[in-house]
């Protein structure tokens, strides 16, 4: 998984290098960013993790950085690391109790974006991003806990208003999905035979970040 990752932002990369565009345009953006990022809810249940009734890792305070490339004015690649540091907790199975902190942990996002922008106004636009890479989880300070890598991707909306030809402010709102796991569930075909079926679970999250851009 993490080789087609890496030959996927490759392709794109030597696909932007490719193409013509005025001579003199600032093509390397780099954006440092801070915010937002909302909880995430593993989907295990009580059978899976007793005595709880899930598995979940709060929100919280959010930061990363993006390095991405310019290949006209409309469209941008970009590499993008994103880091929170939520704590793992098990979600009470009695009504009123409240849930139990089990350990901190990292939790890395390393996606290969995509942003189309609209309008024609280059002052202020707004874009449409999109991106594939891994989310990571690195609990802090536990013994027998190593890290586990899965596949993430993400959709947003953002707004970039430029204050001059090089420094302007982002701010994006993005959705994105990590894996977790595969699970067997029963389906009923058309004609009433129960079958045992694969069912991948993905965690949902929300990511709401603001930050300046430099462009070179």
């Amino acid at each position: 998984m993490k080789k087609a990752i890496w030959l996927v932002l490759i392709g794109i990369l030597a696909l932007g290098s490719t193409s013509v565009w005025a001579q003199g345009t600032q093509r390397l953006v780099i954006q440092p960013f801070a915010g937002y990022r909302t909880s995430g809810d593993f989907g295990l249940r009580a059978d899976a993790v007793l005595p709880y009734s899930g598995v979940r890792i709060t929100d919280g305070f959010a930061y990363g950085f993006s390095l991405g490339y310019r290949v006209n004015p409309n469209f941008t690649l970009e590499a993008q690391w994103a880091r929170s540091a939520p704590t793992m907790e098990g979600i009470s199975s009695t009504p009123g109790l409240p849930n139990t902190s089990l350990f901190k942990l990292y939790e890395d996002q390393f996606h290969a974006n995509f942003i189309a922008y609209f309008g024609n106004n280059s002052i202020v636009q707004p874009f449409f991003v999109t991106g594939l890479g891994v989310t990571v989880a690195n609990p802090r300070g536990v013994e027998g806990l190593s890290s586990e890598t899965r596949f993430s991707w993400n959709l947003g909306l953002g707004l970039e208003k430029m204050f001059n030809e090089r420094v302007g402010i982002r701010l994006q709102a993005k959705w994105f999905s990590t894996y977790v796991n595969e699970t067997a569930a029963w389906f009923v075909d058309w004609w009433g035979f129960a079958h045992v079926v694969p069912v991948s679970q993905y965690m949902p999250q929300w990511e709401f970040t603001g930050g300046l851009v430099f462009r070179f």
